[in-house]
């Protein structure tokens, strides 16, 4: 017997032959689950580095003899002090900062190549707080 009819008839064989066609699979999902993960902690830090400096800006703002220079300068104090919680890999945008109706508004963007650029290779989250 030769040895491709004894591999077609091995119980071992057939089973290396399913691992083959369903570990790509498991590990395209692997890498799917750990770049959502990516975006969620990212989307996470954004939101809070925003929503701090916006709070920061509106005390600023609310404070006696508040001026929208002082609580610009205590926003961006707010985001460069929080902005730690991105690791270095991170690129962030610059802060933009708003006034409208006695409301300051704060937003910003983070990027970051993703760790399995199967489906995308960039993981991006923005977000905008007003206070």
């Amino acid at each position: 017997m030769n040895m491709l009819t004894r591999f077609r008839r091995s119980q071992r064989a057939s089973i290396a032959v399913e691992f083959a066609l369903i570990a790509p699979v498991f590990i395209a999902l692997i890498g799917f689950g750990m770049d959502l993960q990516q975006q969620a902690q990212m989307l996470a830090s954004v939101r809070f580095v925003v929503q701090s400096s916006a709070t920061a800006g509106a005390s600023a703002l609310n404070a006696t003899g508040g001026t929208p220079d002082a609580a610009t300068a205590k926003a961006q104090a707010a985001f460069t002090a929080n902005a730690v919680v991105f690791p270095a890999s991170v690129t962030v945008s610059p802060l933009t900062i708003t006034f409208a109706n006695g409301l300051i508004t704060v937003a910003a963007s983070a990027s970051q190549s993703a760790y399995f650029p199967m489906f995308t290779d960039n993981i991006s989250a923005s977000a905008q707080a007003s206070d």
